[in-house]
C-alpha cells in the first residue's frame, strides 16, 4: 500500500499528462497490472507507474512536475513504501533505528548506495518472514 503523498504524485502526473480515465487505467494495467493506484501493493509497482508516467510526459515534451526527474527521490519513495509493507504500521520507528546504525538521520540524507543498503535490509527481513511463515504451516 502507498501513502497519500505517493498517490498525489501519481495523480498530479496523470493530470499533467492530460490522460483520460480510460487511458490512465490502461497505463496502470500495462505498467503494474492494476486498475487503480490505490491497489499498488509494492514499491516495484509504484516505481513502474512513476516511470511509465514520466516516459509519457517526456514523450509529450513535458517535464514531470515542471522539473527534471529526480530518480533519487523516486527511489527514496520506493524505499518508504517497501518499509511500510515489510515492517508494518510502526515502520518509521524500525527504519529510523536502522538509519541511526548507519549514522544517518533520515532517508533524505542517504546517498544512492546507502538507499540500496536500506532496500537490502528490507529484502532480508521480507525473506526471513516468508521462511518463518512457511515453517509455521
Amino acid at each position: 500500500m502507498i501513502g497519500n503523498k505517493e498517490l498525489a504524485r501519481i495523480h498530479a502526473m496523470k493530470k499533467e499528462a492530460e490522460l483520460t480515465d480510460e487511458d490512465y487505467r490502461l497505463l496502470l494495467s500495462g505498467a503494474a497490472g492494476i486498475d487503480s493506484a490505490k491497489d499498488i501493493a509494492s514499491p516495484d509497482q509504484y516505481y513502474k507507474i512513476i516511470t511509465a508516467l514520466s516516459n509519457l510526459l517526456m514523450a509529450k515534451s513535458k517535464i514531470p512536475f515542471g522539473r527534471s526527474i529526480n530518480k533519487r527521490q523516486t527511489f527514496c519513495d520506493a524505499v518508504k513504501v517497501k518499509a511500510s509493507t515489510v515492517l508494518g504500521k510502526d515502520y518509521q520507528v524500525r527504519l529510523s533505528g536502522y538509519l541511526r546504525k548507519m549514522g544517518k538521520a533520515d532517508l533524505a540524507k542517504c546517498n544512492d548506495w546507502e538507499l540500496r543498503q536500506v532496500m537490502g535490509f528490507l529484502s532480508r527481513i521480507e525473506k526471513q518472514e516468508k521462511v518463518t511463515r512457511r515453517q509455521k504451516v
